[in-house]
């Protein structure tokens, strides 16, 4: 626990060290925030949905890492890294200052902390979003090499095939990496976008799922409620008339997709109005059509 502790103030000391503004107000105001973020530790990756980052920070690391802009907009429904320090052009740039710097000045800490915003998203996007169905499932849920799935950076199903033009620039059977002019431009054909995956999203791969798994189900008859199936039935299938109107009306079309399972429909002929025959019969065909 002592050394737990030490190794927090030490770290505390380094970081304050570096917040280091124009004036002695706004020191004294980054040494507070930046006290505060240190002391707050790092955010736990969401365990659900509903915990997700989504790119809002609290006040005082906002301020730690781009001062009273960035704390002023934190109300705003974007989000807060875009008004960190030096994470824009150069009026971005703590005033007074041409360049990043190192990495615990305000710069530093504007660009640092904008790159870890965006790794957490990165890591829950992973997480909640992106469940993908081309071979890298297995190794994100149970890891590979005693290495956990969300800390792999690499996926064996992403690599480029013996067959792609560009396998052997981007290393061929050995470790993949995009570099040269796979990576000054866009590729036509989407490699690269990944440079340590160089298929990842380049054409013919497949989209990754947005659902998980276990959570989806495929559909039938077999597995409709009885309810759903009279609630199909009533919308699909006209109330029952007399014989003389329905005799007096227009009967429907025979070639219209479905037109037979439509009139069998509860086992009883159809009789629809002309403002309703074509929504109903198609409604009626589709759902007639799913139990064939």
């Amino acid at each position: 626990m002592t050394r737990c502790l030490t190794g927090l103030i030490c770290c505390t000391a380094l970081l304050l060290a570096g917040c280091v503004s124009t004036t002695p107000q706004s020191t004294l105001d980054d040494t507070a925030s930046c006290s505060a973020m240190v002391l707050g530790g790092f955010r736990k990756v969401a365990d659900e949905r509903s915990e997700r980052f989504n790119g809002k920070v609290g006040e005082p690391v906002a301020r730690c890492r781009g001062g009273d802009k960035a704390a002023a907009f934190r109300p705003s429904p974007f989000v807060d890294w875009s008004n960190y320090w030096a994470t824009g052009d150069a009026a971005s740039l703590l005033p007074g200052t041409t360049g990043v710097g190192g990495h615990l000045g305000p710069n530093g800490r504007g660009v640092d902390g904008a790159l870890l915003d965006l790794e957490y998203q990165r890591m829950e996007l992973i997480k909640f979003n992106l469940f993908d169905n081309s071979g890298s499932f297995a190794d994100y849920a149970l890891g590979r090499d005693g290495v956990a799935g969300t800390a792999l950076k690499t996926w064996p199903s992403m690599r480029l095939p013996a067959g792609s033009p560009f396998y052997a620039a981007v290393g061929g059977d050995g470790p993949q990496l995009c570099q040269g002019e796979l990576i000054r431009w866009r590729q036509l054909n989407g490699i690269c976008n990944d440079i340590r995956n160089p298929k990842m999203g380049s054409t013919g791969a497949l989209f990754a799922r947005n659902v998980q798994f276990e959570a989806t189900y495929p559909t039938s008859a077999t597995t409709r409620s009885p309810a759903t199936a009279t609630a199909t039935a009533s919308r699909c299938c006209s109330p029952t008339r007399s014989s003389s109107a329905a005799n007096s009306s227009p009967a429907p079309r025979a070639t219209r997709p479905g037109a037979a399972k439509a009139r069998a429909c509860q086992g009883r002929p159809r009789t629809p109005t002309a403002t309703t025959r074509r929504h109903r019969s198609s409604t009626c065909w589709r759902h007639s059509g799913s139990s064939s």
